[in-house]
């Protein structure tokens, strides 16, 4: 397999181009030979670069804002949304190397594979031609959402909150129940019910909160 054309899109050329192979290999190769590399570990320390990265960008960018209004503005920004919608631009899924079986299973998501393999490609840079490199590629990429991002978006209770004032006059109403190791959050209404586990019940109350936004 030739790399050309994917390195162009990604205006990197690798010196190792195991690692952008690696990168881009689908973990169902592994039911084809035990053996291979696949994107999984890159996609682990492209995962955290990413996430300081755009972390130190806006720390610099927004010195009048405080702890919760950057976390908002790291959250979006490294959001599997986000994520998706810079490696759908770059077209990385045509590059994605599966097993023959997966290639022909259109039940897969998308969306995840696009986010993984991102962080995979941002990985390989990183080991490649170190942070520099890897900082250079996500500011080229992430520059226009974070120029767009001109207030700190709410979090998902925030938003729910005003959602239910607006077209309620009431709160939501979160029923919490703790069974020894995880905090149960549920959440009724639209005749639905969400539900979220987490640690704490702050973090439940809001895994529940971004669940019932999704099925507004």
């Amino acid at each position: 397999m030739t790399f050309a054309t994917i390195e162009l899109k990604l205006d990197y050329n690798f010196a190792n181009k195991k690692l952008l192979e690696e990168a881009l290999t689908h973990s169902s190769k592994k039911l084809e030979n035990k053996q291979v590399r696949t994107y999984q570990r890159l996609e682990f320390i492209g995962d955290k670069t990413l996430n300081f990265i755009i972390a130190q960008r806006l720390f610099e960018l927004f010195p009048s804002e405080d702890e919760g209004e950057i976390s908002r503005r790291h959250a979006n920004l490294v959001s599997g949304f986000v994520c998706t919608q810079v490696a759908q631009t770059l077209g990385v899924l045509k590059y994605v190397i599966f097993s023959k079986a997966q290639e022909n299973d259109k039940t897969y998501r998308e969306d995840k594979i696009y986010e993984d393999v991102l962080e995979a490609i941002i990985g390989a840079i990183l080991l490649d031609g170190g942070i520099e490199q890897a900082k250079e590629f996500i500011l080229k990429h992430w520059n226009d959402y974070i120029a767009k991002d001109l207030n700190p978006p709410k979090d998902a209770k925030s938003q729910l909150q005003e959602y239910f004032q607006k077209h309620y006059k009431a709160l939501p109403k979160y029923e919490i129940s703790h069974n020894g190791e995880v905090f149960l959050a549920k959440l009724n209404f639209k005749s639905k019910t969400f539900e979220a586990t987490a640690r704490t019940k702050k973090e439940a109350e809001k895994a529940v909160a971004e669940k019932a936004l999704e099925g507004l």
